[in-house]
């Protein structure tokens, strides 16, 4: 809670005066997908889940509060990526990492890299993105898209 909540809510409380005085700007927080999905049911993702959907009630409210001041505040919300911390617990390819997470998201190889969100956060940061706040993008290859299959990967259709 003390890195993923609390550290979103002092760094625009510390950024945003800053940024008033220069005349606006753009604040991009970092959730994830578990703040939609609530983490898996055994219960160890709980407080990262919670952490998470924090995340997402302070964007919502920040952007409110400072849209006035022309800081725009947005959250962006990775799915599973492949990164130097997979390496580090053993996976050695975003194909093998996508292997545990097949049947969860709908493009293969079922696991992101660094690109797949770097440029959602270049958008972002730009001018671009001029009306866009309090919004959430999603970078998951579809995985809460496709959540409401069955667990028996039955879809709506069948």
């Amino acid at each position: 809670m003390s890195i993923n909540s609390l550290g979103m809510l002092l760094g625009i409380k510390y950024c945003a005066p800053e940024m008033k005085k220069v005349g606006g700007g753009s604040i991009i927080n970092t959730s994830s997908i578990g703040a939609e999905i609530g983490g898996f049911g055994d219960g160890y993702s709980a407080a990262y889940s919670m952490s998470k959907g924090a995340i997402r009630s302070l964007t919502k409210h920040a952007s409110q509060v400072l849209a006035p001041d022309n800081i725009r505040v947005n959250t962006v919300m990775p799915g599973v990526m492949f990164t130097d911390m997979t390496v580090k617990l053993g996976f050695n390819s975003r194909e093998e990492l996508g292997r545990v997470y097949e049947g969860t998201a709908c493009l293969k190889p079922y696991a992101g890299e660094a690109s797949d969100i770097g440029y959602i956060y270049l958008y972002l940061a730009s001018d671009e993105s001029k009306y866009a706040t309090g919004s959430e993008f999603i970078v998951d290859g579809g995985w809460v898209a496709s959540s409401g299959r069955a667990s028996d990967g039955r879809t709506y259709e069948e």
